[in-house]
This record gives structure tokens, sequence and C-alpha cells, in this order.
């Protein structure tokens, strides 16, 4: 990485100074800056074979200003062009524009990484109203002068060396600070479908007999809350179902196919109730749909729709779909059905009405035994359960 260092002095002779140190460069003046150089940096400057081996000299890009506001606007330009300076040279006294105490702090409000040098050969500042007024101190040092070109260079090399190690530390920061958020969001999208999960059935996707006994204690308690405060709720209605002759047809046709009932008459029932109702597996067959604000009227008409969709939508050329001739033949021969033949697939079940009961499972119990007398009565129709 190249590093970039930013001076500002309002002496043309020092800027060059600065140039000749940190980067080597050479022209018809070099004798002259090196007298210049001697007379404000040392009093008695180093053989430059000596110097050279003691530090190694860094490759640096370096701009000049001669008044603070013109160094300024030189870091408000490499902070756009997104090239920052990593270190700024700053004298203290630049006439006729502002000092630079005020040059740093201008730099300092705009640009927090900078690492500043403040260069005086005078003491009319104390440090710390320095410190106080600029800000930063941990990025803030003071060079006085006069001083030997090993200083600079060595400023310069330690200053640029701490910006660089401090970038990294803050983009792995803010690459850890990434991570972090992303393994979070991973954490909290796998507990979100481990909860999902832990709420359906598996098979059907709906909701398992956990979720649904949770879903049934809200609604009990809202009724009753609403009846407490003198409001008369509209009915709660509990809906329990079970598929006609399922086992019959395991057996007949396979337990693959059994299941493969099993979902579609779930997605029937989920497209059949309403979002506000919930539909749930509760056994092997069974079915329980809990429909809040609902009266039994409003109920029956939703499951008779039911029926219809149910009935004859199962044919005998999908439940042997995937078996050989064989087996279809035994299954003709079994059952009695032929190619064509619409398979009577049907639901057979039972609705109640909320009616004070204390606690869930009493519902539920009252359900299933209208249930009972419903299968015992036939088939393909719900029962109206009236006390």
């Amino acid at each position: 990485m190249r590093r970039k260092i930013l001076v500002i002095d309002d002496q043309k002779d020092i800027r060059d100074v600065y140039l000749q140190i940190l980067t080597k460069q050479k022209n018809t003046q070099t004798n002259a800056l090196d007298l210049l150089e001697n007379e404000l940096f040392s009093d008695e400057k180093e053989d430059e074979t000596t110097s050279e081996e003691s530090t190694p000299q860094e490759e640096y890009y370096v701009d000049c200003a001669s008044q603070g506001i013109e160094g300024v606007e030189l870091v408000k330009k490499s902070l756009e062009e997104k090239n920052p300076y990593m270190v700024a040279f700053i004298d203290m006294r630049m006439p006729p524009g502002i000092d630079g105490k005020e040059t740093a702090k201008r730099i300092r409000e705009i640009d927090q990484d900078i690492e500043i040098v403040i260069v005086t050969a005078f003491s009319d500042h104390l440090c710390s109203e320095i410190i106080e007024y600029i800000g930063g101190p941990s990025k803030l040092l003071f060079l006085k002068k006069p001083f030997d070109v090993e200083e600079i260079k060595q400023l310069a090399l330690n200053l640029t060396e701490k910006w660089i190690l401090n970038k990294q530390n803050q983009e792995y920061v803010e690459n850890l600070e990434k991570l972090v958020i992303e393994r979070t969001k991973e954490i909290v999208e796998k507990n979100k479908t481990l909860e999902r999960l832990s709420t359906i059935d598996l098979l059907t996707e709906l909701n398992n007999t956990q979720k649904f006994y949770e879903e049934l204690e809200k609604e009990l308690e809202r009724v009753k809350r609403l009846q407490r405060n003198g409001s008369i709720p509209k009915n709660l209605v509990l809906v329990a179902i079970d598929v006609d002759n399922l086992k019959y047809y395991n057996e007949l046709f396979g337990h693959w196919n059994g299941d493969m009932i099993l979902k579609t008459i779930s997605q029937i029932l989920k497209l059949s109730f309403r979002k506000t109702d919930t539909v749930a597996r509760i056994g092997g067959d069974e079915f329980m749909a809990i429909l809040p604000q609902t009266s039994l009227q409003e109920a029956t008409e939703i499951c008779n729709k039911l029926l219809n969709l149910i009935m004859g939508k199962f044919s005998f050329k999908d439940m042997v779909y995937l078996l050989d001739e064989r087996r279809i033949e035994e299954i003709k021969q079994i059952s009695g059905l032929k190619e064509n033949d619409i398979i009577d697939v049907s639901i057979t079940g039972a609705l109640v009405e909320y009616k004070n009961e204390s606690y869930p499972e009493k519902l539920v119990s009252k359900a299933m035994d209208y249930l009972k007398i419903a299968k015992s009565k036939g088939k393909n129709f719900f029962y109206i359960a009236k006390d």
C-alpha cells in the first residue's frame, strides 16, 4: 500500500526538504536543500548512506500545502476520492492564514483517522490546550524544531504503519460484525423453522395437536374475557372430521396412497376454511378446525361446501398409477373396482358450539363424542350438535 502524507507549511524551502526526505526527490537545488536541511532539522546531518541503512526508505506519496485552508481542502478531496492521507505534518505558525492548531482542528473534524503531527519551534501554546482544542489525542503528536532527518523518517514510517494497522483492525471488526449479523440472521431463521416444525404435522403441513390446543386455549380465553366484560361474542365452533374408510384404502392401495389421500384432503381443508380459522391434524385420519366468532349456521355452510369438494376427488387410475399390472389386477378382483371408477373417498364430521366448557379438553371430548355418533349414522355428512 502506498503511504500518503500531507505537509502543510507556509515556507517553500521547508516543504521541499520534506519532499527530499520522504521521496528522495533530487534536483538542481539539492545542495542548497541539504544545507537548509542541516540548518533546520539537525545540528549535524548524518551520512546519507548510514541514514538510509538505519531506516529503510518506504514509498510515500507526499502532497504539500502552503496554507491551512488549502490543506483542509486537500483532506476533503482525498476523502471524496476514497484515497485519504495517513499522516499530516502541520506547521504551527503559517501567517497570514489560520495557524496549525486551527488547521488541525478542522482536519480532525472531517477525518477522525488521520495521524497529525504539530510542528513548532515555539512554546507559546501549552500542549494540553492544543490537545483539548484539536481532539483525538491518540492520533496527535508534537515535534519541536530543530529535529533531524531520522526523526521525520521514523515518524512517517511509524505513523503510516499505525494508520494501516488501525484500518486493518477496523475492517476486521466490520467484517466480524457482518459475520455476526449474518450468523445471527441464520440462527433466527433456523429457530423460526424449528419453531414452525414443532407446531406442524410433517405429512399434511397442517397444525399439529400441540398447536391446535394452544390456539383453542387462546380462543376460549378470548371468549371468556368478552363475556366477563359484558359483551356477547359470536359463538366459537369446533369441527371434528374423520376420513371415511382410510384403513381400507391403505390396505388396498398401499400406505403411500393413503398418505396421498390425507395430504390432498388437508390441502382442501386449508383452502376451504378461512385464514382466521385453525385447522389441525390431531390423529391418523382425524382433523379438527377452530372457527372463532362464527355461528353454527355459518360453520355448517362452510362444512357442506367441503363435502362436495372432497367427494369424487380420487379416481382408480390415480390410486394405481405407480403399481404394476399384476397388483392392479389383484386390486380389481378384491375390490370389484374398474379402470374408470371414482374411489368413494369421503369425510364425516361433527360441529359443536362452545357452551362455557371450563377447559379445552372438555370441548374436544364433546366434539369427538358427536363425531362417533355421526359415523354411526352414516358417511359423507356433518352432524350438528344442538346441545
